[in-house]
């Protein structure tokens, strides 16, 4: 949904709207996501030719007392991203792991297949 700054502005002072997500770049803003009251989303990556009006608005919703659900640099992101990657590659491994024990008490031999999956999950975990 595209808003424009004035409807913004309006909507915060009517408390129609809550800033769900903020990003920054090195205390930078970069990426808005706002939730209207009803319902419906909207987002914008910012600009540097509108970072400035939205940086302003975003202050004006926080001076007003909005809170705002989620903030995150790019680095809290990649964090995050990192380990969720962590998660699935060791759900993944403890999933598999039964084939391995298996085939180490000399029964079936652990597909092919899976053993490259499971080395290609253990190379993502950091």
């Amino acid at each position: 949904m595209a808003v424009s700054l004035k409807q913004m502005q309006k909507y915060i002072k009517e408390n129609k709207m809550i800033i769900t997500k903020l990003k920054y770049t090195e205390d930078t803003l970069n990426w808005v996501s706002i939730t209207f009251e009803d319902g419906s989303t909207g987002q914008s990556s910012l600009t540097d030719g509108i970072r400035r009006q939205y940086t302003d608005i975003v202050q004006e919703y926080l001076d007003a007392g909005g809170v705002v659900e989620s903030q995150s640099t790019d680095a809290e992101l990649a964090k995050q991203e990192q380990e969720r990657l962590n998660s699935e590659a060791r759900a993944y491994l403890s999933e598999t792991d039964w084939m391995l024990i298996r085939e180490l008490d000399g029964g079936v031999a652990m597909p092919l297949d899976v053993k490259q999956k499971r080395a290609e999950a253990r190379s993502r975990i950091v």
